[in-house]
């Protein structure tokens, strides 16, 4: 079977060879843009000229194995192209393709869609200079290109029109909304998330999270204490900058105690972020609002809700994972205005309540 893939491979890259291959990249949801992007290009250029496009059926005909036909254009692309959305940075199909691409030393433009901000762009595509798609010369731009980066001479045909076309496809997607939302079944499961999403983050790192719900004796919930340990070390890393705010529901009167196992949960992490030499970046508040839900996000890039499975069983069961950043910043500004704001601090030697501090919004993430 891999003798036979082989095979198919190496025909398809003999038959390709004397054309010319510009590869689109692009997530499922901006399928309509990279059509129109595709028909353009190939109104622009000659027969020697190959626009390979997944979702083209002239680039992969219906019934064909798609991995190995990917492969071999992704093996003969002499360019390139990415449509960047916040679908396609986290694609990982967009992710291989470009990695693919640009470790063959071939050129990768990145094109912005309108929707999306520049700002947004990580490495490493933020390391390459990239077209937006803000006026009908953007086409130009990205014709220009690839003829400088092709050497060879493609003819601009009814950019106008096509940029008219392009932008209609995506004003269709504004629309629509998606959600990258994942479920999570168990708690341990739900605290080995956090821990990787905490890892996998760079930089000062800024967590915002609410305990409406019960909490457990952590002495033998390993999962809990992992993503402790790891949450205080990365605040460590940069402990000037990072912030773990944790607003805990429970009432309570100025310079009261907290209830018992509140107070137990307060030496803990107090206990775990002091072995970290991170105690300065804990803010544990006070607040008597309840919710069925927990929330925690981890900068502007992630949150989680956390879900309990029965009202008789009010322990963190599971979670909702989503990413999606529009989503992201709206519960951040719920947290600092509807949570932070309203609650009160608890003093980190006493443990007892105090009366509402001076609050800013932070708009670190």
């Amino acid at each position: 079977m891999g003798r036979e893939i082989g095979t198919w491979i190496l025909s398809s890259y003999e038959k390709m060879r004397s054309k010319t291959t510009i590869f689109i990249s692009y997530a499922a949801v901006d399928v309509e843009v990279a059509l129109h992007l595709q028909q353009w290009l190939l109104r622009c250029s000659s027969d020697t000229v190959n626009v390979f496009l997944a979702a083209d059926h002239a680039s992969l005909p219906p019934g064909e194995e798609w991995f190995p036909k990917i492969s071999a254009a992704l093996g003969q692309a002499d360019v390139l192209i990415i449509l960047v959305s916040d679908a396609a940075t986290r694609s990982a199909w967009v992710a291989f393709e470009a990695g693919f691409v640009a470790a063959r030393g071939r050129p990768v433009i990145p094109v912005l869609l309108p929707s999306f901000r520049s700002a947004r762009l990580r490495p490493p595509l933020a390391f390459r200079q990239w077209v937006t798609l803000s006026s009908s010369d953007s086409l130009l731009e990205i014709l220009k290109t690839v003829n400088r980066r092709l050497r060879r001479a493609f003819e601009s045909t009814s950019h106008r029109k096509a940029y008219r076309d392009i932008i209609d496809a995506c004003a269709a997607m504004r629309n629509v909304t998606l959600v990258d939302a994942t479920f999570i079944h168990s708690r341990g499961d739900m605290y080995a998330e956090i821990t990787e999403l905490l890892n996998a983050s760079g930089g000062p790192i800024h967590v915002r999270a609410t305990s409406s719900l019960r909490d457990r004796d952590v002495a033998g919930d390993e999962p809990f204490r992992q993503y402790m340990r790891t949450l205080a070390e990365r605040c460590a890393q940069a402990s000037d900058l990072s912030t773990f705010t944790l607003v805990m529901s429970f009432p309570g009167k100025v310079n009261e105690l907290p209830p018992f196992d509140r107070r137990r949960a307060i030496r803990q992490r107090q206990r775990t972020f002091r072995e970290a030499d991170a105690l300065r970046c804990l803010d544990i508040r006070q607040i008597s609002t309840y919710w069925t839900l927990d929330v925690m996000t981890i900068g502007y890039e992630h949150a989680l809700i956390g879900v309990p499975v029965a009202a008789e069983d009010p322990h963190l069961r599971g979670a909702i994972r989503v990413s999606h950043p529009s989503l992201v910043a709206t519960l951040v500004h719920w947290f600092d205005e509807c949570v932070k704001r309203p609650s009160r601090v608890i003093d980190p030697d006493t443990l007892k309540i105090r009366r509402k501090a001076k609050f800013a919004a932070s708009s670190a993430g």
